[in-house]
């Protein structure tokens, strides 16, 4: 699996097919920032914040001119775990939305299943649930 992912999104992603795995994966590395980006924008522009997303401590960052700069000097230390936990945000998020997809083929093979067994029970009025999966097994 991905090292940098959170535990829970590993762990989730053992029941995804091959297919689905590529395209989780090739949908993270688009999306997810890098630190070596975060440490360039902090230094040439000071918009480290607006990469991840945090347009709110952006704005307060640049009308305060960082605390006079004190800030500034915080965030080289802390740039790191905000990427780092942008970047899990964000496998979370797109497991959120895979997970949805996967679950709408799950039920549509579920429902196929259902269809299944009522033209079944149909032929068969005496049969058990039992009895279905017997005759369906072979």
């Amino acid at each position: 699996m991905y090292k940098n992912l959170p535990y829970i999104v590993n762990r989730r992603l053992e029941d995804f097919q091959p297919y689905e795995k590529e395209a989780y994966f090739e949908r993270y590395r688009k999306k997810r920032k890098s630190v070596f980006t975060g440490y360039l924008l902090l230094i040439i522009l000071g918009c480290h914040y607006s990469y991840i997303g945090n347009w709110r401590n952006q704005i307060l960052c640049w009308i305060t001119f960082w605390g006079l700069l004190l800030w500034w000097f915080v965030d080289w230390f802390r740039l790191p775990g905000l990427i780092k936990s942008y970047n899990e945000d964000l496998a979370c998020e797109l497991l959120k939305e895979f997970s949805w997809v996967q679950q709408k083929k799950i039920n549509k093979i579920t429902s196929q299943k259902d269809n299944n067994f009522s033209q079944w029970k149909k032929s068969n009025p005496t049969g058990t649930l039992n009895d279905y999966y017997k005759s369906n097994s072979r």
